[in-house]
Parts: C-alpha cells; sequence; structure tokens
C-alpha cells in the first residue's frame, strides 16, 4: 500500500503536515475529513514506500488500545464510538492510521476482529481469535481485560528480563575492553622488555 504526504487544516486553521497509508488519494482525503480535517495538497511519497509497509505498533501502544477500549466499553461505549475517540485524540502517525483504518473498516460493515486480520503484522492469530470470541459471547469487555492484564505482564516480565541481563552484560563488556587494552596496549610494551631479560 503506498504512502502519501498530505497538508490539512484543522477547524482552527492551523497548518498540519503528516503522512499516511492509504490505497488511492480519496481515501486519505476521506480520512482526514473523519478526523475534521481539509486536505490542501498530496503528494505520493514513493522513496519511502517500502520503509512505511514495515511500521508496526509496538507494545506500549497496543497496550494502550486495549485498556482504553476496555475502560469504555466496560463503561457503556460502544466499541465504534471508542476508536473514534482514540482515533481523534492521536497525533498524525501510523498509530493513528491503524485506528482509522479499524474505524473505516467497522463503518463498512466489519466486526472488530475482522478489522483487525487487515493488519497481521501489528495484531497476530491469537489476539484476533481472542477478540472474535468476546464478540461472539457477548462478553467483549471481559476478555479485553483479560487481554491487558496478559500483556501489561508480558511487558512487565521483558523490562525485568532486560534488567537482569543488563549486569551480565556491562561486566562482559568491561572484561572485553579490558582484555582489549592489554593485549593492543600493554602487552606490546612489555614484550620487549621481558626480551631484554631474556625470558621467553
Amino acid at each position: 500500500m503506498p504512502s502519501y504526504k498530505y497538508t490539512a487544516i484543522d477547524p482552527n486553521g492551523k497548518r498540519i503536515n503528516g503522512s499516511m497509508q492509504a490505497a488511492n488519494a480519496l481515501e486519505i482525503e476521506h480520512r482526514l475529513a473523519n478526523s475534521d480535517l481539509d486536505l490542501i495538497a498530496l503528494s505520493e511519497n514513493r522513496s519511502s514506500r517500502f520503509k512505511v509497509g514495515r511500521q508496526k505498533l509496538n507494545r506500549k501502544q497496543i497496550i494502550n488500545i486495549v485498556f482504553q477500549l476496555e475502560q469504555l466499553t466496560k463503561s457503556g461505549v460502544p466499541l465504534l464510538d471508542g476508536l473514534k475517540d482514540l482515533r481523534d485524540t492521536s497525533e498524525p502517525s501510523y498509530y493513528k492510521d491503524v485506528l482509522t483504518g479499524l474505524v473505516e473498516n467497522i463503518e463498512g460493515g466489519s466486526k472488530f476482529s475482522n478489522a483487525l486480520e487487515e493488519f497481521p503484522s501489528d495484531f497476530d492469530d491469537v489476539f484476533v481469535s481472542l477478540i472474535r470470541v468476546g464478540e461472539e459471547s457477548g462478553e467483549l469487555p471481559r476478555i479485553l481485560r483479560d487481554m491487558c492484564s496478559t500483556l501489561r505482564w508480558q511487558d512487565e516480565l521483558i523490562a525485568t528480563t532486560v534488567k537482569i541481563l543488563m549486569y551480565p552484560v556491562i561486566v562482559a563488556l568491561v572484561v572485553f575492553a579490558v582484555t582489549t587494552f592489554l593485549m593492543v596496549y600493554l602487552v606490546p610494551q612489555i614484550v620487549p622488555f621481558v626480551n631484554e631479560m631474556g625470558t621467553e
């Protein structure tokens, strides 16, 4: 899917520059209109087409989506309205592009789980399957709560693992640096002195 650079203005007349993936220019204009932005200039960003295609939501962003939707649906806010709120409060970025794509797919008649399938690099099969179970059972808020807890636990586990590995990595780097210093600088200076003493 190609990437486009756009310039738009908000209701206050502020000029906004950004980039977005879309099938064509009309889709860009439609997405911006849904965000109360008026398109004034558009160009295809050919040089970054492949780079943009490799973008992916990080763990923090996925956790934020799940947490916000869990809170909103638990409060009785419809899922589509919750996604729109997230989209409208996000800065122009790949994160907002994903939210916009989800909103448009749902408005087009797709279920939430089917909309998620359009972004396989961001939402894996397990994630989509759990959402589908929540939709079919009518327990989507509970599923979202459980998913949020699990994702946070995984994030904390990864952060703890990184902290645990940090110390031995630092020690290894220090040992390597000291060894390199001895072999490259100190040993060459000692060798002539040892040879003068007649010692191997």
